[in-house]
């Protein structure tokens, strides 16, 4: 009795929820002349695509349906696209993200909710004019990419050193042990091979280390300095590499702190803007915690039942997809009665605009004792009318400008809980840029501070968790090709000891084409969404409505045997000149790991530098080598950012510290049947 009524409730609750049922009509037979599967009702195909990956899931249907169709996610149609042609004229015609985008890494309430708005990722108009500026300046220019280098060689260099602690010796007995341990591995994989079987017993394989959760240590602690300037003592701990690709930065929350919604409104008492949380030794601690506890939140497996897209854990279901009315009562219900994940959330991004604000008002002290000082020192020195008495004028305005008085304040020692870089906050730091940018701006140009706190914590946000799962991607594909690998480290080798420049980084061809394939592979954001502004033409009789939400799926693009030979093989060679471009994608549109048009990732450039000075520091010093714990083939989950579902568990052996490593490289010179099987089932070829 009570299952026959059901059926009809949520007939009478679809129909309560769109009054306007005519014009659903109206899009709904526009839509249907795009082909695409079937739904179920009221869920559509939101069952399937929260099934697995749902980046594969998408292509999967583009194999059957074609590089035009459409999904449904509950009640609303996604227009997917993956036709190179039309995703670039899409992604130019339609500059605006979907305006529910960002309900869809989490439930964002309270205060929080301001600064959520105005970030890179979901603001328009203005707002969005002025975070994209202040990027532009930061990590466009070539000046501006160079003064972000020390920090970039500064934490490679403290990354390698921390794996060299969990790194087995160089020589013959460890390469066996590799050797085995790739050959087992294979075994697994069914492939029958015997290659390496007479070594197993000489040696056991080295420690397992993810190296997923390594390389998060090592760009939260560079985006991190680059973004806020300071130290985030991401090395500080000494976690065993075995953890869940999150960096272990997990402060205690002591007495003092403000209620959660002053903290999130950067209302956070005196105290607490003068000293770090109890049991955190400096503020670039607690925001790597924080960062990387709202990080850990955004995964379907963590996130808050509320969460709209919850539906394939059995946490939630996918509500504001099948009944978007019901938002306003979800937002009530996670604001005054959230759950554990819902709360560690919302503190979380508290924390980080605390935290941003306290950086805030350190850089704007700094700055005024600097003032200070040449007011001073242009007195102490200057003669009336001359250039010092200038001088002073100008200290004076600056002075000024921060609410000192000129020539009166005192010089303001730098507040010692920053464990900054260079004994402040680093000038060349995107939030020393923002705060930099706002002297003598108009108005209408300034950002505000709740828009500083926005852009920081999208900086950290689009350069932390794609950068690592894209340099563990390449640990992996270059793990399961150990030719590659060897030329990479060849190429390493030549600049082994010298500071990484912008100029060396660019004279790495091998390294640069490693990780232009390792992108089309897996690129770590595999597809874009756009709102159509108007009615869109998608060809061959085909249109999708105004408001339409888009799917550019790029990563369709990537491995399709329309524009690449060979789609599903790793070829950095493809990407090489002697290739001729006999490998390389037909259309070069095909190939975009970093968006198109005017919202692509502004921070490309500086992802790039991130990522070749990784892979030369570690492939330089250490052979890789998959261990027995990783299965085949990877395994990936599609949430905000596309990443290794279970991590990716290596072993790592030091080379000889003269780089030659005879022994390694001729163990990995001449790759077993093993290690190329197990190679090809990584990649499902």
């Amino acid at each position: 009795m009570a299952a026959a009524a059901v059926g009809p409730a949520l007939q009478g609750l679809y129909l309560w929820d769109h009054p306007l049922q005519a014009l659903a009509v109206v899009a709904l037979l526009v839509v249907r002349t795009v082909r695409g599967p079937l739904g179920l009702p009221f869920l559509g195909n939101l069952p399937g695509l929260m099934a697995g990956d749902a980046t594969e899931y998408l292509d999967r249907c583009v194999a059957r349906y074609g590089s035009v169709l459409k999904v449904w996610a509950g009640t609303r149609p996604w227009v997917v696209v993956a036709d190179p042609h039309l995703v670039r004229k899409l992604a130019y015609r339609n500059l605006a993200r979907p305006a529910a985008m960002h309900e869809y890494g989490g439930v964002v309430v309270g205060p929080n909710f301001e600064v959520d708005q105005a970030s890179a990722f979901v603001a328009a108009g203005e707002v969005w004019r002025r975070g994209r500026r202040a990027f532009e300046a930061s990590v466009i220019q070539p000046a501006s990419l160079s003064a972000h280098l020390p920090a970039i060689n500064r934490c490679a260099d403290r990354f390698v050193e921390r794996l060299a602690a969990r790194a087995a010796p160089h020589g013959p007995a460890a390469a066996a042990a590799a050797t085995a341990a790739t050959a087992a591995k294979g075994a697994a994989a069914g492939n029958g091979s015997s290659v390496g079987a007479g070594s197993r017993e000489a040696a056991s394989p080295p420690p397992a280390l993810n190296i997923l959760a390594e390389l998060g240590n090592c760009t939260l602690a560079v985006v991190g300095e680059i973004a806020y300037g300071i130290d985030f003592g991401t090395y500080d701990d000494d976690d065993d590499g075995g953890g869940d690709g999150y960096p272990r930065a997990v402060p205690e929350r002591g007495g003092g702190q403000a209620p959660e919604g002053d903290i999130a409104a950067g209302k956070a008492p005196a105290a607490d803007r003068q000293h770090p949380p109890s049991g955190v030794a400096n503020v670039g601690r607690s925001l790597a915690a924080a960062c990387t506890s709202v990080f850990r939140h955004l995964q379907m497996d963590q996130a808050t039942r509320y969460l709209p897209l919850q539906a394939s854990s059995g946490a939630g279901g996918g509500g504001w997809l099948i009944f978007p009315s019901f938002k306003p009562a979800i937002r009530w219900l996670a604001l005054h009665f959230p759950d554990p994940p819902q709360t560690r959330s919302m503190r979380a991004r508290s924390d980080v605009a605390a935290a941003s604000r306290q950086l805030m008002e350190a850089w704007l002290l700094e700055s005024k004792a600097a003032a200070a000082e040449a007011v001073e020192a242009a007195v102490g020195h200057g003669a009336k009318g001359g250039p010092a008495a200038v001088n002073v004028c100008k200290a004076a305005a600056v002075a000024g400008h921060h609410g000192g008085k000129a020539g009166l304040s005192p010089p303001i020692a730098p507040q010692p809980h920053f464990r900054a870089v260079g004994g402040g906050i680093c000038s060349s730091s995107f939030m020393a840029a923002m705060m930099e940018g706002r002297r003598g701006a108009a108005r209408e140009e300034r950002m505000s501070d709740v828009e500083v706190i926005a852009q920081g914590f999208t900086f950290m946000l689009a350069g932390f968790e794609t950068t690592a799962n894209t340099l563990a991607a390449a640990a992996f594909l270059l793990a399961t090709h150990p030719q590659a690998a060897e030329r990479l480290a060849a190429e390493a080798a030549g600049v082994a000891g010298r500071e990484l420049s912008h100029e060396l980084l660019a004279e790495l061809p091998y390294t640069s084409a490693v990780l232009q394939e390792t992108l089309r592979l897996y690129p770590p954001l595999p597809f874009l969404t756009r709102e159509a502004r108007e009615e869109v033409d998608l060809g061959g009789g085909k249109t999708a409505p105004q408001g339409s939400f888009l799917v550019l799926l790029e990563h369709a693009m990537h491995t399709s045997a329309s524009h690449f030979p060979h789609p599903q093989r790793f070829m950095p060679e493809r990407w090489l000149p002697e290739s001729g471009g006999a490998l390389g994608p037909a259309d070069p549109h095909a190939y975009a790991p970093f968006g198109v048009g005017a919202r692509m990732c502004v921070g490309y450039k500086l992802a790039n530098l991130v990522a070749k000075a990784a892979l030369v520091r570690v492939f330089g010093r250490f052979r890789v080598s998959l261990h027995p714990r990783q299965h085949l083939p990877l395994a990936m989950r599609t949430g905000l950012s596309r990443a290794p579902t279970d991590g990716v568990w290596v072993s790592l052996q030091e080379r000889e510290r003269d780089g030659n490593d005879r022994d390694g490289a001729a163990t990995a010179a001449a790759p077993g049947a093993a290690e190329v099987a197990a190679a090809e089932a990584a990649r499902g070829a």
